[in-house]
This record gives structure tokens, C-alpha cells and sequence, in this order.
């Protein structure tokens, strides 16, 4: 197969997925409120796009996510680095940094809020926490696995300790601490979305998502209620019509 064919077949499964979708969502099996089709999800995004509420809730949520990104990567690439350097240090704060590292970030949501208050501090809080860890970790293993024959060419061309960093460890370690920002980042936008949607202040891209769901759910009930109301005048105007029938056959009866 061709080289210059193969970025084409990545194209393969999304188009497979999108006639799924559509093949689903008009097959009147599921209820547009549960999977809408792909032409309504279109709608809405060009409606929200052009009246700027999505460039507006986009952009808070973006706010939120480079805020505790930008954070976790200052803390956990100095952390990682100081820890590989530093066994002591690494060995006194153990025990704290895997407590918190097998801490789920939103169980902690009720205590950040409780701590930091309902506005943006308890998202970027919890930003940082999930993106902190790849980070820290992919900056110590990096460190931690410089061959240690640069060190014997450190010594032997005398550099100092600022000279060894700068011209030696950091561009050893680079590529692992780039893999773990790139990790990092991806983790920091799952997590801002979780804490938008499940306690912490509801707002903008989560707010966004649940107002939408609930306007579907209630439009859902309100045609599901039209069509029950119709049933219903329906049922009663057959039982009136066959009213005077029964009214004459008890009194036949009597």
C-alpha cells in the first residue's frame, strides 16, 4: 500500500461511526433525546457559533484548563526533577505524593468545595490534580533514567551544577518530560469537564451540557404528554359516543 494512502485510512472508522450514528438516530428505535441525529447536533453547533454563547463557554472552560495545567507543569516538572536529584527528599515525601496520586481527583470535589468555595478555585484545583501526576512522574522517570556516562562527561569537563542541568540533564530528559505535558494536557480537559458536571459550580461547558439536557428531556415529556392527552379525548370521545347504547340497554334490562 501506498504511503501517501494511509493517512486516508484513518478516515475509515470516523465515517464508518458517523453512518452508524445516522443509521441509528433516523431509525425511530431510539428517542431523540437519548441519541439526536447528526444533522440536529450540526444545527445547534452553527446556532451556538453564531450567537456566541459556544465561543463563550469554550473559552471560560479553556481559561480554567491553561490556569491548572500551566500550574501542575511549573509544580510537577520541579518536583520531578528535585526528586530525582534529591533521594532524601523523594523518600520523606513518598508516602503524601502516592496517597494522593491513588486519590481519585473528583472524590475530592465535596472537600475542595468546602475548602475553596463554589467559584473557579475548586475547578483549577481539580485541573491540577489530574494533570500534576503524569507530569511529576514522566519528569522523575526521565531524570532518574539519564545514562550515567554523562555524568563522567560532566565531571570530566568541570561543569557546575547549573551547567550539568542546563546542558546535560534537561535535554536528556526532554523527551519524557514533553510526553508527560502531552498527557498531562488530555487529562486536564477530561478532568475540567467532570468537575464542571458533577458539583463543582455547574458552569459554562458543563452548564452548557446540562441546561441542553434538560431542555431535551422536557420537550421529550411535553410531546409524550401531547400525545397521551390525544389518546386519552380519543378514548373518551368512543366512550361517549357508545354511552347512549349502554344507557339503552339497562334500561331494556329494567
Amino acid at each position: 500500500m501506498n504511503r501517501s494512502s494511509l493517512p486516508l485510512l484513518g478516515l475509515v472508522i470516523p465515517a464508518a461511526l458517523l453512518a452508524a450514528w445516522w443509521l441509528a438516530a433516523h431509525s425511530g428505535g431510539i428517542a431523540p433525546v437519548l441519541l439526536p441525529s447528526p444533522e440536529a447536533v450540526w444545527e445547534a453547533f452553527v446556532r451556538m457559533a453564531a450567537d456566541g454563547s459556544l465561543a463563550a463557554h469554550i473559552g471560560m472552560s479553556a481559561m480554567r484548563t491553561m490556569t491548572g495545567f500551566v500550574l501542575a507543569a511549573a509544580f510537577g516538572i520541579g518536583c520531578g526533577v528535585w526528586f530525582a536529584v534529591r533521594p532524601a527528599a523523594a523518600a520523606a515525601s513518598h508516602f503524601v505524593i502516592e496517597f494522593l496520586r491513588l486519590t481519585p481527583p473528583l472524590a475530592l470535589i465535596p472537600v475542595l468545595i468546602l475548602w475553596l468555595g463554589i467559584d473557579e478555585a475548586p475547578k483549577i484545583a481539580i485541573v491540577f490534580l489530574s494533570s500534576f501526576f503524569p507530569i511529576y512522574l514522566s519528569a522523575l522517570t526521565a531524570v532518574k533514567g539519564i545514562d550515567p556516562k554523562l555524568a563522567e562527561v560532566a565531571e570530566l569537563l568541570r561543569f557546575t551544577s547549573a551547567e550539568r542541568f542546563r546542558m546535560l540533564t534537561l535535554p536528556a530528559a526532554m523527551p519524557g518530560i514533553l510526553a508527560g505535558l502531552r498527557m498531562g494536557f488530555g487529562y486536564s480537559w477530561r478532568a475540567l469537564v467532570g468537575a464542571e458536571l458533577i458539583g463543582a459550580g455547574f458552569s459554562h461547558y458543563g452548564e452548557l451540557r446540562i441546561r441542553q439536557d434538560r431542555r431535551r428531556v422536557r420537550r421529550h415529556l411535553h410531546d409524550r404528554g401531547a400525545r397521551h392527552c390525544g389518546r386519552c379525548r380519543d378514548l373518551e370521545a368512543r366512550f361517549g359516543a357508545l354511552a347512549p347504547h349502554f344507557g339503552s340497554c339497562v334500561d331494556g334490562e329494567g
